[in-house]
């Protein structure tokens, strides 16, 4: 019998679906001020919320903080995803954060803000649209590593 394989992670611990994609928004608002500033302060700031939340210690990520707020104040309710499909997510946003600041400290500063409009796309596109671009990365990397 062959062994199947799940489509994304699974950690049996579910989030309201809102969470990350607020985090998503705010870490699009961070990579626009990036893009705009050229401020290395921003990606930084990234590279650590993002492995805050990609080895499972959300209650010291400030981002995941504001966006409970968030949902707590405006009483919004959703449906629970699991938590690891967005933290593979997480994962791939904090090596992609590392480069992007690694590269504006060797002052290589155009690839690294092209590096930048590709994760402000990513969080884009979970944020407005609820699309899991690091879950489906995950799901690529499955069928490949199946074979």
């Amino acid at each position: 019998m062959k062994k199947q394989i799940s489509s994304c992670p699974v950690d049996l611990m579910a989030v309201n679906e809102h969470l990350p994609r607020i985090v998503a928004g705010e870490v699009f608002i961070l990579a626009a001020a990036y893009i705009i500033s050229g401020l290395w302060e921003f990606p930084a700031f990234l590279c650590i919320d993002f492995f805050l939340r990609s080895f499972k210690w959300n209650k010291y990520s400030l981002l995941s903080v504001i966006a409970k707020k968030i949902i707590q104040q405006l009483n919004i309710n959703g449906k629970p995803v699991d938590t690891a499909p967005k933290r593979f997510a997480a994962k791939l946003g904090f090596a992609l954060s590392v480069i992007i600041l690694l590269l504006k400290i060797l002052n290589i500063a155009s690839i690294s803000i092209y590096l930048s409009c590709v994760l402000a796309v990513f969080a884009i596109a979970e944020s407005v649209f609820g699309y899991c671009v690091g879950c489906k990365i995950y799901q690529w990397q499955q069928k490949i590593f199946a074979k």
